[in-house]
């Protein structure tokens, strides 16, 4: 029977109107809803449970599962960062990610001029993101652009550096690729800090007595402008405690790689580790006499260290090559050369302000000190 000799039946049956039944309105809408709301996050969920999603994670540029690693994965983390502060992170992060295969692609001789002007336009496109979430979440709680951007000042120098050395013993094609993207990514932290990049600077040991860091402390806290202002102390608060958190991680990772490195690489971390500790304490010496704009340069310079310290470690640990020990040496020359124009100038000034000024931080030059 047709559908309308049925209905007619009906209707002399039932008392039902004798109307031909037709597709109800909703009927797309509902399929709609269910293929957009349902549907879509079922198939997430199938390719996570299914395991593509996290073989995915090791994907390079160029492999096949690269695109879930970059549309799906990556897409997935954006989705659930609901916070500007959320949001600054997750891109910061997605920018050192892609330093990180460069890094690895380099490792493999893989790394290509075509593959190196990708990575360096995501860079910038994520640290660029980074920064104006980063500024959003300033007018929320003071200090959050200024912590993202030292973290990304001191990732993108250092990944750079590691990435140059990895190349520099490549095919020339990787080599110069790799040395492209490290000249890109350190012009990048160079305008994320003021300062010049560099990943160590070498421990000077501290010449000045108590008396003197004390007159410092105190003639910092009398030009502080920011004195007793709230929103400068709650920024050098936040400050420390980022410093600090970067400063455990650091010291986590130097534990499980204390293995791997001789006696005098481990005694060269510790004296960074203890330039980072040292700020740390001026910075809180800093904090309590009210100075709060020279204990947030403090806490900045220790959580720019700090996270050097844990990036390079990282590395270390990933590629095991000889990269703390090449990378330090380039930097104890470059510290000679700085620390002899500071001293330098100071003589000739006739103050001993300078170099008090640099033994008192830890031995860490202006530079790093921002």
């Amino acid at each position: 029977m047709t559908p309308e000799e049925k209905s007619a039946m009906k209707a002399q049956i039932f008392g039902m109107p004798s109307v031909a039944p037709q597709a109800s309105p909703y009927f797309h809408f509902s399929f709609q809803f269910f293929s957009t709301r349902v549907l879509a996050p079922l198939a997430v969920v199938f390719l996570i449970s299914s395991g593509t999603t996290y073989a995915a994670e090791g994907a390079l540029p160029g492999d096949t599962l690269y695109p879930v690693k970059v549309y799906v994965n990556e897409s997935v983390v954006l989705s659930l960062a609901r916070t500007p502060e959320a949001k600054a992170e997750a891109h910061a992060s997605l920018a050192e990610r892609r330093v990180e295969e460069a890094q690895a692609l380099a490792a493999e001789g893989r790394l290509d001029a075509s593959t190196t002007e990708a990575l360096a336009v995501e860079v910038e496109a994520h640290v660029e993101e980074a920064e104006v979430r980063a500024a959003e979440a300033e007018e929320v709680e003071s200090g959050k652009s200024r912590q993202v951007r030292a973290k990304l000042a001191a990732t993108l120098d250092t990944g750079a550096r590691v990435l140059a050395r990895i190349g520099a013993d490549k095919d020339e094609g990787t080599r110069e690729s790799a040395e492209t993207l490290s000249v890109r990514l350190l012009a990048r932290a160079d305008r994320e800090s003021a300062v010049g990049a560099t990943v160590f600077s070498k421990m000077a040991a501290p010449a000045t007595d108590m008396a003197t860091q004390t007159m410092s402390l105190m003639v910092a806290s009398e030009s502080d402008a920011s004195h007793e202002d709230p929103a400068a102390q709650k920024d050098a608060a936040m400050l420390e405690h980022e410093a600090a958190r970067a400063l455990t991680e650091a010291r986590e990772v130097f534990e499980d790689n204390k293995k791997t490195l001789d006696a005098e690489m481990t005694s060269e971390i510790e004296k960074q580790f203890s330039s980072v500790e040292t700020s740390m304490s001026l910075g809180s010496a800093s904090l309590g006499a009210g100075a709060y704009m020279q204990a947030s340069e403090d806490f900045s310079a220790a959580l720019r260290l700090a996270v050097k310290l844990q990036k390079l470690l990282e590395a270390h640990q990933k590629f095991d090559t000889d990269i703390i020990e090449s990378l330090l040496h380039d930097e104890e020359d470059d510290h000679s050369e700085d620390e002899g124009q500071v001293h330098g100038t100071s003589t000739e000034e006739g103050s001993a302000g300078t170099s008090g000024e640099v033994e008192i931080r830890g031995g860490i030059l202006p530079k790093v000190l921002d």
